[in-house]
This record gives C-alpha cells, sequence and structure tokens, in this order.
C-alpha cells in the first residue's frame, strides 16, 4: 500500500513497516525517519523537556541524531520509514 504524506511543498511515496507498541515508556534515539501513527497515541520529548504527542492520522520527522523519550499512551501502531542522506 502506498501513501502520499506532504511534507511543506514536498511529495513523499513511501511504504515501510508497521510497528506496534503497547503503552510504556522507553529511549529513543534514531536516524532519520518519517512516521505517521495508524493507531492510538504516543508522545515524544527531547532531551530538553520539549513534548509532542501525536494520535492516529498523524504524521512526523523524526530528525537525525534525535535523542529523548518514546511514551506510549494509548496501544499504538505507527508505520516508520528511515530517511537517508
Amino acid at each position: 500500500m502506498r501513501k502520499a504524506v506532504f511534507a511543506g511543498a514536498v511529495a513523499l511515496a513511501m511504504m515501510g513497516p508497521l510497528f506496534v507498541s503497547e503503552k510504556g515508556i522507553g529511549p529513543v534515539s534514531a536516524s532519520a525517519q518519517e512516521v505517521i501513527v495508524t493507531e492510538g497515541k504516543i508522545a515524544l520529548t527531547d532531551e530538553a523537556g520539549g513534548r509532542r504527542e501525536f494520535s492516529a492520522g498523524e504524521g512526523y520527522l523524526l530528525p537525525k541524531g534525535f535523542a529523548g523519550r518514546w511514551e506510549t499512551l494509548v496501544d499504538a501502531k505507527k508505520i516508520a520509514v528511515t530517511l537517508e542522506d
């Protein structure tokens, strides 16, 4: 299945694996990723304490080198594609 995801004026065609997570908290450090939450609700908190929440139907770009905390607020599923430089 292909989905068009808009990031600013750029459209990215993407297809990636589905990840499932149960309620909980854990560290995250990652390469650059394009992420779409398909079910549930999650929160990302960076090392400076900035926090953003994402629910089903929402997505985000995780920048290369991001370090912080991942929290699954409601059992969730997401599609994540690693972006290369």
